[in-house]
């Protein structure tokens, strides 16, 4: 009897913790849409891009990626242009290590995606001699320093070839097996260092290569 008596209050309660949860839901839900509309299309993105291509000026690109939904700058990350750059390499490329973070923060794979002559961003980082943005990309895609170009060449390849012993020290140190990889000629890392004319680099080279 007393339950019966209480139900009116019970229902009531009821009723009142619906509506609360129907209005939080429609607070989130608006939210969301909010958002949504605030950020930047993906063709707005592909605008952009275009521009950094052509012009070489990214600083909108990077604002927009910044602003990006995760799907859209998942999408944004695939962008190539004729000759296969991306979004990353282009950020790579223009050091601009914060757009770099964020794009292998959402798209990881991006670090795999090549060129035409089959240089992926790591290849640019160490073309450029981008030591920070070298450790994140070995950071956030340890198997990186696998992938070659087109002429077989790894990251740790061109870094010897340049004569970057401190790039060598920072690839070695990451990645300690990066050495036992040959080109398409068959040549190790080591062998190119070998190569050079100035025997300063390669007693260093030899050293880092030794410790591998």
């Amino acid at each position: 009897m007393n339950f019966i008596k209480k139900l009116p209050t019970v229902l009531l309660l009821i009723a009142l913790l619906c509506a609360c949860k129907k209005q939080a839901n429609e607070i989130v839900a608006e939210k969301e849409n909010i958002v949504q509309c605030s950020a930047p299309t993906l063709e707005e993105v592909k605008e952009k891009f275009e521009e950094c291509t052509k012009t070489g000026k990214c600083d909108e690109l990077w604002k927009l990626l910044k602003e990006c939904s995760t799907r859209n700058l998942k999408k944004a990350c695939q962008l190539k242009t004729l000759w296969g750059r991306t979004t990353l390499h282009y950020a790579v490329e223009k050091g601009h290590t914060e757009t770099a973070k964020l794009i292998l923060k959402k798209c990881p794979r991006a670090c795999e995606l090549k060129t035409f002559f089959g240089r992926t961003p790591l290849h640019h980082a160490v073309e450029k001699g981008y030591t920070d943005i070298i450790g994140l990309i070995l950071e956030k895609c340890p198997s990186a320093y696998k992938l070659k170009d087109d002429t077989g060449r790894t990251p740790l390849h061109l870094a010897a070839e340049k004569g970057y012993t401190r790039i060598v020290e920072l690839i070695l140190e990451k990645c300690p097996k990066a050495y036992k990889l040959k080109d398409a000629a068959g040549r190790m890392p080591q062998q190119i260092a070998a190569g050079l004319k100035t025997s300063l680099l390669t007693e260093d080279f030899r050293l880092f290569f030794s410790r591998a």
